[in-house]
């Protein structure tokens, strides 16, 4: 595994009923402007920066399943073959869910995951795989790339890929009144 695109990996986890089910309720909830984080403690917002929320609980509870199913399958198939120090799961706890919002003209500037705020207080660790999940697909623009080339998704799609420098990603603009919603979490 030499090559940087055989740690990206895309699996279809999420049945649509599930989606449509989440979607009808997040819709309706309150959603605050994605923030960036420039340290201590400092946060600021782009104008084009999607919307963002925090899972419930009970929307933890039905996405974390598929979530924790992907990652095991994930770390599986990349574990080192010719030795035993290194087995699956390495990671074994994942971040709580915040789901994203693009609108018309809304993007993710491009970025790598390397989280620090997330990890300071209640989570100790460092973000290791980051998990991003789609839950429509009835929008257009709203690209995932990684390193400047296309991730397709689709409804349903949970991608992961490592959260360090190697891997800078962003959304592209959606186009169309339709809203893309998805899903990001890490696991460490």
């Amino acid at each position: 595994m030499k090559n940087l695109k055989n740690f990206i990996s895309v699996t279809k986890s999420i049945p649509d009923k599930v989606c449509d089910d989440l979607l009808k309720d997040i819709k309706k909830q309150q959603w605050q402007k994605h923030k960036w984080y420039g340290g201590d403690q400092n946060y600021t917002s782009l104008e084009e920066d999607a919307f963002v929320k925090n899972a419930l609980q009970e929307e933890q509870d039905v996405l974390m399943p598929f979530i924790q199913k992907t990652l095991f399958n994930y770390q599986k198939d990349r574990q080192f073959k010719d030795t035993n120090e290194l087995r699956a799961p390495f990671c074994e706890k994942i971040s709580p869910i915040r789901f994203n919002e693009y609108r018309k003209d809304q993007t993710m500037a491009t970025h790598y995951d390397n989280i620090k705020d997330l990890f300071d207080g209640v989570y100790k660790g460092v973000p290791q795989i980051s998990i991003v999940g789609v839950l429509n697909d009835e929008y257009k623009g709203g690209k995932f790339l990684i390193r400047d080339e296309e991730i397709k998704l689709k409804k349903g799609d949970i991608l992961l890929f490592p959260s360090c420098f190697l891997y800078p990603h962003t959304v592209t603009k959606v186009t169309t009144e339709n809203p893309r919603y998805s899903f990001v979490c890490w696991a460490f």
